[in-house]
């Protein structure tokens, strides 16, 4: 592979391995140290694991729709210019040649950029796997510890105006485009956004804020200073029996909850 004419060419037009990260047939400019934007170029090189309803395919935001990921449309492109020229060998058996060694110089010609192509994707998918090491072992360190707090989980990043991260966790669509929290370390790993706002964060600010005011209607009667409010215990989501336990909130946030659901 490695004496194909066509691997320094694609080296150079490479963001991922280029030092000048000039050029790229991936559809972002590579940040180093975003996580982010690192997931999101291995997810255009790798699509969905095979635990994915998807294996081999990403979601595509600007087209709507799940795309192959870039190393398993080039295995296909070889495999369809294979498919061509044992159609053309069988072409001449038929004629009573024998069956050609050698391919064609058109087929060749793209065979050996496909094969390039596919090096060099295969080594992008290694620097970037390493320049996300890099990046997850900075974010722990420098990620503000306030995200970690129940109060700040409201808190969002976009990215092109799409919500990529929640709290302290990381959020991804689904196959049909639904955003979801994405993070194995979270409780909430695969809820619905919608549903983690509208079932978790919102029932927690509510259950705060009558805390709150429970506090200071019970400060002013007994005519004292008021008392620090503790922060409820978000809502504890089973995945199996999809069910939530709100612990100590009050009946009146529940009510209201379960008139809201």
């Amino acid at each position: 592979m490695e004496n194909n004419t066509y691997l320094e060419r694609y080296r150079k037009q490479s963001i991922i391995l280029d030092g000048n990260r000039n050029g790229s047939d991936l559809n972002q400019p590579l940040i180093l140290g975003d996580v982010n934007n690192l997931k999101s170029h291995l997810r255009q090189l790798l699509g969905g694991g095979e635990a994915s309803e998807n294996p081999g395919f990403y979601w595509a935001p600007d087209k709507r729709l799940m795309v192959p990921g870039k190393i398993k449309r080039l295995k296909e492109e070889l495999t369809g210019l294979e498919q061509q020229f044992d159609k053309y060998a069988q072409s001449r058996l038929l004629i009573g040649e024998p069956r050609p060694q050698v391919w064609p110089d058109d087929l060749q010609e793209k065979k050996l950029k496909t094969e390039a192509r596919l090096q060099i994707a295969f080594e992008e998918q290694k620097e970037l796997e390493r320049l996300l090491a890099q990046a997850l072992e900075q974010q722990a360190k420098s990620r503000p510890s306030l995200l970690t707090h129940p109060k700040y989980w409201g808190s969002g990043q976009l990215k092109d105006g799409v919500l990529v991260e929640i709290g302290p966790w990381n959020v991804k669509p689904d196959s049909e485009g639904l955003l979801r929290i994405s993070d194995t370390d979270s409780p909430y790993d695969t809820m619905p956004v919608w549903r983690f706002k509208s079932e978790i964060l919102k029932p927690m600010g509510n259950e705060f804020a009558h805390r709150h005011k429970q506090e200071e209607t019970e400060a002013v009667k007994l005519t004292r200073p008021r008392r620090k409010v503790n922060y409820p215990i978000p809502g504890r989501w089973s995945k199996e029996s999809d069910l939530i336990e709100y612990e100590g909130y009050s009946n009146v946030v529940i009510k209201k909850l379960k008139q809201e659901i």
